[in-house]
């Protein structure tokens, strides 16, 4: 028999992202009516632009949540990135090879740290809320190695690909976010990786006994993880065009907050990178109609504050909802 469109609706996923569309409407709708200017053109494409790296670091970060995991050092990395670019990238004589020394280092690198973080969790058996804070602070050290503030300036034009608009308005990386996450999303849902993923976030010990390599799969989540946040990295660079040595901070508290509005939760087994992605775009749509609407700093980490709160609310009304030992 075929489920009534009330039952289906009741799915938990098809709810949370039902919400989430609703919420991100209703936001759009609002600011478009207070304030003109934040349909132009011009706004448009900034905020489509703004969206692609903070989806990239947040779906990462919900592959961690999923096996009940977390990864703050993806702000660090991002940082990370961008430095490496104005280092080697010279900006009057760039050409394509300087551009693609510079994308094998970044993912190098990221996959390195997904790598650390998930080697000193399952050797030293500590928190990964404290080992992916130890390891930020490494990369973070790298990064302010490499400079001390803003700096460099690398010509958009140089990344080809990576930067064109569709037209004059749509940026192509909000192509290659769809790409990418459509292959993730597909690679959660019917591979084998994907199942052990979220059944060592549901139940790390029945996991174990099923069979399945616990230590060797949170390694993997991590290295995804690593590997999304460099991902974003490097887009966040080619949008600034420069390198900052504290631009990815935001990134490390922001990427938890909309993978848990997304629908994961700190203790694992549940997450849609695609509610992720919805989460990403009402946090970037929010700060620009703050910013659109001269609304104070203070307002706007208030602001921030709320939907972690809510967030974390949601967390804690899964949890209770929950099966022990599941």
């Amino acid at each position: 028999m075929k489920r009534g469109m009330w039952e289906d609706f009741t799915n938990p996923k098809l709810r949370t992202s039902a919400l989430l569309l609703a919420f991100l409407a209703a936001g759009l709708i609002i600011t478009n009516a207070l304030s003109p200017a934040f349909r132009s053109p011009l706004n448009v494409q900034s905020i489509l632009e703004q969206i692609v790296p903070i989806s990239f670091v947040g779906i990462g970060q919900t592959c961690a949540l999923i096996i009940g995991s977390v990864d703050l050092s993806v702000g660090s990395l991002v940082s990370a990135i961008s430095a490496i670019a104005v280092k080697v990238i010279p900006p009057q004589s760039a050409t394509i090879n300087d551009v693609l020394f510079w994308l094998a280092l970044a993912i190098s690198l990221s996959i390195v740290v997904g790598l650390l973080n998930g080697l000193l969790i399952n050797i030293l058996e500590a928190p990964p809320l404290v080992i992916t804070i130890a390891v930020g602070f490494l990369v973070q050290g790298l990064t302010f190695s490499l400079i001390q503030r803003p700096t460099g300036y690398i010509p958009r034009s140089i990344f080809g690909i990576l930067a064109h608009n569709v037209g004059d308005l749509f940026p192509i990386s909000i192509c290659w976010l769809f790409m990418i996450a459509t292959l993730i999303h597909l690679t959660l849902m019917f591979t084998r990786f994907g199942l052990y993923l979220y059944a060592v976030g549901n139940n790390k010990k029945a996991a174990q006994v099923s069979g399945i390599n616990v230590k060797k799969m949170i390694i993997k989540a991590h290295m995804l993880t690593s590997l999304l946040a460099g991902i974003g990295g490097i887009f966040l660079t080619i949008r600034l065009g420069s390198g900052n040595p504290t631009g990815g901070a935001p990134y490390t508290l922001d990427s938890v907050i909309v993978a848990l509005l997304g629908g994961a939760t700190f203790a694992g087994g549940e997450g849609n990178l695609w509610n992720s992605i919805i989460g990403c775009c009402i946090f970037v749509v929010l700060d620009n109609a703050l910013k659109m609407l001269q609304i104070s700093p203070f307002i706007q980490y208030v602001v921030k504050g709320a939907l972690f709160l809510i967030a974390v609310l949601i967390h804690t009304s899964k949890q209770r909802g929950r099966v022990p030992g599941t």
